[in-house]
C-alpha cells in the first residue's frame, strides 16, 4: 500500500513539473520600451497583392534588381495603381505575390489602403501591421530583423 502511494505521489510531481515547464516555454518575452498597441503598423508602409500578380513559387523574398524584374511583369492596371501610391517597393514575396511598399510623400497609410481597395486590379491591401512573436531571443528559431 505504501509503495502505491509513493508511485502516485511521484507521478503527480512529475506531471506538475512537466506542466510547469510547458507553461514557461510559452511565456511572452518583451523588453522595456518594446511595447506597441494592438493594431499598430509601420508608418508609411502598406502590403498589397494584385489580382493578376504572377506568382513565382520557390523564389522567396525579392529585393533590388530581382524585385524590379518582378514589378515589370505586373499587368498594366497593377503598375498604374502602384505608381499612384508608391515611393519605393521595399520587398516582394514572389511565392505569395505580395508587395511591401513605401508610400510617397505625405500620403497616409489609411488613404493609400482606401485608394488601393477601390481599384479593381487590387486583390487586397492592408497596413504593414506590427506583431510580436512568442519566441525568446535565446531560442535557436528566433531571428531579429
Amino acid at each position: 500500500m505504501q509503495r502505491k502511494w509513493f508511485l502516485w505521489a511521484g507521478a503527480l510531481v512529475f506531471l506538475a513539473v512537466l506542466l510547469w515547464g510547458a507553461g514557461v516555454g510559452k511565456a511572452e518575452v518583451t523588453q522595456e520600451g518594446d511595447e506597441f498597441p494592438v493594431g499598430a503598423y509601420v508608418p508609411g508602409e502598406v502590403l498589397v497583392k494584385f489580382a493578376d500578380t504572377p506568382v513565382q513559387r520557390g523564389r522567396g523574398v525579392l529585393r533590388g534588381a530581382a524585385a524590379a524584374e518582378f514589378l515589370e511583369r505586373l499587368p498594366a492596371p497593377a503598375r498604374l495603381a502602384l505608381a499612384e501610391i508608391q515611393r519605393k517597393v521595399l520587398r516582394v514575396n514572389a511565392d505569395l505575390g505580395i508587395l511591401r511598399v513605401r508610400l510617397r510623400g505625405r500620403l497616409t497609410v489609411e488613404k493609400a489602403v482606401q485608394k488601393l481597395r477601390q481599384n479593381l486590379a487590387v486583390e487586397y491591401a492592408q497596413p504593414n501591421h506590427l506583431f510580436r512573436t512568442l519566441a525568446a531571443p535565446n531560442d535557436p528559431n528566433f531571428k531579429r530583423q
